[in-house]
């Protein structure tokens, strides 16, 4: 498993000397992955050790400039993507009142090169940081030249002639463009959540769900999505099909948003298991119905119509 590292103190021993991408990494995008593929190749080039310095919680939360939940995936699933990917260590930097006031000379010297002694950096074009955000990825090469570290800035990577950034991937995720939010994701867009006994309509209606809440991550359109689901306290491999609503649940005058899937042929109890809902395909927006009748008659057609959808893994293979 990857190397957590939370703390600040001078010399660590795991990060001395090492080459590292600066940055949130909030999803771990194709761009992301680029990144960090070429720090592992330099660090193996110079037998040097490869991680990526990120801060936790996301600036964003910190000075909460943003009232609805926006974060593409937890840092447990950051944390998860990122030991696939083959690095030695992650730096989850506490970002507090402390960092959030440094200048960026002072976020350079004390940090960056005296605590964590990085010696070769990776960063975006539209990198930014210190106090106001006031540093730049030329000012980072300025100020850290003359402390032997040395940077390396890349330009933003495009695909179908769009900037693959977290920004525009949280767009496409709540206009219901869920495919091509996946396409630069590099895997489909999935949410996590531990399921909760709800008021069990769906199971009267002959469509038992399971339902998870929402949390810190931002949250898709509004509407029924194909979907695939993994029953993560399982050890085996596991892929279960189904169709999921995301919603308000109108036709029952609920507000609250939530997630509830209805799994094909499967009876477990899962009460209580964590489990991830990968969204293959947006379906359709959210509904409301005049009765339990109209709605019953259209959960048959969304099955039917996912069901269709998923007889060609082509359709929804990354």
């Amino acid at each position: 498993m990857i190397k957590v590292i939370t703390e600040r103190k001078d010399n660590i021993p795991e990060t001395n000397n090492s080459v590292v991408a600066i940055g949130n990494f909030d999803g771990v995008h194709l761009g992301h992955q680029s990144l960090i593929k070429l720090i592992i190749d330099r660090a193996r080039t110079t037998k040097k050790k490869s991680g990526i310095f990120t801060f936790e919680p996301h600036p964003r939360e910190f000075f909460k400039t943003s009232k609805e939940p926006f974060k593409i995936m937890t840092k447990y699933a950051r944390r998860e993507k990122l030991n696939h990917l083959g690095l030695d260590f992650v730096i989850e930097l506490p970002f507090d009142r402390n960092i959030a006031a440094m200048q960026p000379k002072e976020f350079i010297e004390e940090v960056l090169h005296k605590e964590f002694g990085i010696k070769h950096i990776i960063i975006g074009r539209d990198f930014r940081f210190g106090k106001g955000r006031m540093g730049d990825s030329d000012a980072l090469k300025a100020l850290a030249s003359p402390l032997g570290i040395t940077v390396e800035i890349l330009n933003i990577r495009k695909k179908d002639g769009l900037d693959i950034s977290s920004t525009n991937i949280r767009k496409l995720i709540q206009s219901g463009n869920i495919q091509r939010a996946s396409s630069l994701l590099g895997s489909h867009h999935s949410v996590r959540g531990v399921v909760e006994k709800g008021d069990q309509r769906g199971r009267d209606l002959n469509f038992p769900t399971a339902n998870i809440k929402f949390g810190e991550c931002i949250i898709p359109s509004f509407g029924v999505y194909a979907s695939r689901v993994r029953i993560l306290d399982q050890t085996m491999e596991n892929n279960h099909y189904g169709a999921t609503s995301i919603g308000t649940r109108p036709t029952f005058g609920s507000n609250q948003p939530n997630l509830e899937v209805h799994l094909f042929e499967f009876n477990e109890n899962i009460y209580g298991a964590s489990i991830e809902v990968e969204l293959l395909c947006y379906m359709r927006p959210e509904l409301s119905f005049e009765n339990t009748n109209e709605l019953i008659e259209q959960m048959e057609k969304d099955c039917f119509e996912i069901k269709n959808f998923l007889s060609s893994k082509e359709s929804y293979h990354l």
